[in-house]
């Protein structure tokens, strides 16, 4: 074989035996455990990804059903999304790199989850302290979210032709949006999720412009009818 033709690696000729330290020049027992430790983790980030899987999909089926009106099976699906949760942050405070990713995303779900659930029930916007365990981006990435469901809200109320629920849901957005302007996000994926809000803003100012409109025409044909 010629020095200028590559050479294929043999896996076999160039097997190293990895049990013996005579001839080698690495440390094999801090090999052995680092591959171990790898192992480990490897295991633990797989287990972590697999059960947020579970959490985020909770979540959104609350959602969705908090959208439908059943609200005592989303408040039981929130319960759950929150209590696998609790049963990782071990594991996460153990190694705090799992954190980023998948448990990030499943906890932004989870606090968007809740956040609609406690407007629904008590009329207001939960505050970060009372899901402590969330960190400040994941509680703005759920309140970000939180604000798309606020125009659902406000499309469905609009098909009633309840102007003053939509003028309730549009008055929460405009002060959420100021505030969280203000705030001045510098977390790329929290200023993609702000992205969007002008839209939001302009599509519930319409909503309320139409039923506003319809009301005064029907007043003025009401009054030309007398």
């Amino acid at each position: 074989m010629s020095q200028g033709r590559k050479r294929k690696f043999n896996a076999e000729a160039g097997a190293v035996d990895t049990e013996s330290s005579s001839s080698s020049m690495l440390d094999v027992q801090d090999w052995k455990q680092l591959a171990a430790g790898y192992k480990a983790y490897d295991e633990k980030r797989e287990m972590v990804i697999k059960r947020c899987r579970d959490m985020q999909k909770l979540s959104k089926n609350a959602i969705y059903a908090l959208h439908r009106g059943d609200r005592a099976k989303a408040k039981q699906m929130v319960s759950e999304a929150e209590a696998i949760a609790r049963e990782l942050l071990p594991t996460i405070s153990a190694s705090p790199s799992l954190r980023q990713g998948s448990f990030t995303n499943a906890c932004e779900e989870y606090a968007e989850a809740l956040i609609l659930q406690v407007y629904l029930e008590d009329g207001r916007v939960m505050a970060w302290r009372e899901a402590e365990w969330l960190t400040c981006e994941e509680y703005l990435g759920g309140l970000l979210d939180f604000t798309g469901e606020l125009q659902r809200l406000a499309v469905a109320r609009a098909t009633e032709r309840d102007e003053g629920a939509v003028r309730r849901y549009l008055g929460v957005l405009e002060e959420l949006v100021a505030r969280l302007v203000a705030m001045d996000l510098r977390q790329p994926w929290l200023r993609k999720k702000l992205g969007p809000l002008d839209s939001t803003h302009s599509k519930m100012q319409g909503l309320l412009y139409e039923l506003s409109l319809t009301a005064h025409n029907k007043l003025m044909a009401a009054r030309v009818a007398a």
